[in-house]
């Protein structure tokens, strides 16, 4: 009888490993989530949840349009941001408190539903008697372009942190120019709890496409990598902290 032999580590790590299970080379490709319904879905890649959102098109062009004015009347600077983060990006700046007011709505549901994913989690349900009231901490928008990246870092005063993204560049212009195609990692973040290993996934790296929205735990450590060629990467980030009260009575 042939002997089995189990491929070593290093032999994974080889960008040219086939596995024969497989029969083609591995490529490591990001989880997108271009086929999510609209909707709240609750993703546990690992111990804590995150919360994947579609945000509504108005949500997308409300953003947009302020971005944009805010850079065409020359509000940036006012605005900065950059002092108390730690991207290597071009430009990151606040948005104000009438700004989320307007959008507020859609994302209150969405930190709500983050809210009752982890009650179903612990078997539990909210107090009919209670609501979850969303504290809006601090706002911002990052504009990242070509070489830029945003090293591993965690949120801290909040609990709850998330990115939705508002413009994306196609990135695979460039990563089909590239000798390594095991890794695709353009413009990607990586939400990271642990290390991997043989029986588990301690991080999960996302692909972003206009319209996603993510929420995650502030503690959660998290990276966005570099892309190479041209267009903006604009996306925006909330810290979050929730409330549970007793509902008011009228």
């Amino acid at each position: 009888m042939e002997k089995i032999v189990g491929t070593t580590e290093e032999e994974k790590a080889d960008p040219n490993y086939t596995d024969v299970l497989l029969a083609e080379p591995r490529v490591r490709k990001p989880v997108e989530f271009t086929g999510m319904a609209e909707g709240h879905a609750c993703i546990t890649p690992f111990g804590p949840h995150i919360v994947y959102s579609r945000m509504p098109g108005k949500i997308i062009k409300s953003l947009n349009k302020y971005v944009d004015l805010k850079i065409k009347r020359g509000h940036i600077k006012k605005l900065d941001h950059s002092p108390h983060l730690v991207g290597k990006v071009s430009q990151e700046f606040r948005i104000d408190q009438n700004q989320i007011q307007k959008i507020a709505p859609f994302f209150n549901s969405t930190f709500g539903a983050y809210y009752q994913f982890h009650l179903q989690r612990k078997n539990q349900v909210l107090n009919p008697d209670a609501q979850i009231d969303v504290h809006y901490n601090s706002a911002w928008v990052v504009r990242q372009f070509g070489g830029e990246y945003n090293p591993a870092h965690i949120h801290t005063e909040c609990q709850l942190s998330c990115v939705g993204y508002l413009q994306v560049p196609d990135f695979s212009v460039e990563e089909k120019k590239e000798k390594k195609k095991h890794f695709p990692s353009h413009g990607n973040i990586e939400l990271i709890h642990e290390s991997s290993n043989q029986w588990h996934q301690g991080s999960i790296r996302i692909k972003p496409h206009v319209g996603d929205f993510i929420i995650f735990p502030s503690y959660l450590l998290h990276t966005v990598y570099p892309f190479r060629g041209d267009g903006e990467r604009r996306s925006f980030s909330m810290n979050i902290s929730l409330d549970i009260v007793k509902k008011e009575t009228k």
